[in-house]
């Protein structure tokens, strides 16, 4: 007879892949590797300590989501954001973020503002300061929040995984500061229509201010050549 001290143990396996993936994308938004970098599998494997196998399956990830490509002898190869994919891309998230709006409109809870307001806060401070890096992490911040305002777990998942790719092409378009001056008062006034579950017009200022950010991503996108 079994007793519970004696039954087995079961071992949670944490899988390897999905970690490798998410430094390597990290490394690949903020430059580390850059366009035309190549990631040889010998050198990953070497680096996480892992065999090849967890290595091809994260580069096979990587290139579905379209920061590599994989040259037929298997080099992963980082690509370029092209302003035409870019530009598609920011299509969809403009419309996403405008959903959010409306929706966090009518589901936002009193600690969804507090929270708004205090990133609202930290953006504008840093946009003062002069702390661009600052500025973008709290811009993020700010735009995750919102959309989980919105109590829609596919919408989010969706954002999230387009909102890669935007602050990748984001990085490539080193915006300058005096561009994104219309943005923190533009912040404001969705904060403003939220608070009066405006969810008509807090999707039109939603999709307004994010036209300007594309507007402002693919002007950079263009003068880097």
């Amino acid at each position: 007879m079994t007793t519970k001290s004696q039954a087995p143990l079961s071992i949670v396996r944490v899988k390897i892949a999905p970690q490798i993936v998410e430094r390597l994308r990290e490394e690949i938004v903020t430059g580390v590797w850059t366009p035309g970098a190549t990631l040889p599998a010998n050198v990953l494997s070497a680096r996480f300590g892992v065999s090849h196998i967890p290595i091809r399956e994260a580069l096979l990830v990587l290139e579905s989501e379209g920061f590599l490509s994989l040259a037929p002898n298997r080099v992963a190869i980082v690509t370029e954001p092209t302003i035409a994919a870019t530009s598609d891309k920011l299509i969809v998230l403009r419309n996403l973020e405008g959903l959010a709006a409306e929706l966090a409109c009518a589901q936002a809870t009193d600690a969804d503002m507090e929270d708004l307001l205090r990133l609202q806060r930290d953006l504008e401070h840093c946009f003062e300061s002069h702390d661009l890096a600052g500025y973008h992490q709290a811009n993020q911040a700010f735009h995750r929040r919102l959309v989980d305002a919105a109590d829609n777990q596919t919408l989010s998942d969706f954002h999230q995984a387009l909102t890669r790719h935007l602050e990748w092409a984001r990085v490539r378009s080193k915006i300058r500061a005096e561009f994104l001056a219309d943005a923190p008062q533009q912040h404001r006034q969705i904060i403003d229509c939220l608070r009066k579950r405006d969810g008509v017009s807090a999707r039109r200022m939603a999709e307004e201010h994010f036209a300007l950010v594309s507007e402002v991503i693919l002007r950079g996108l263009r003068e880097q050549g």
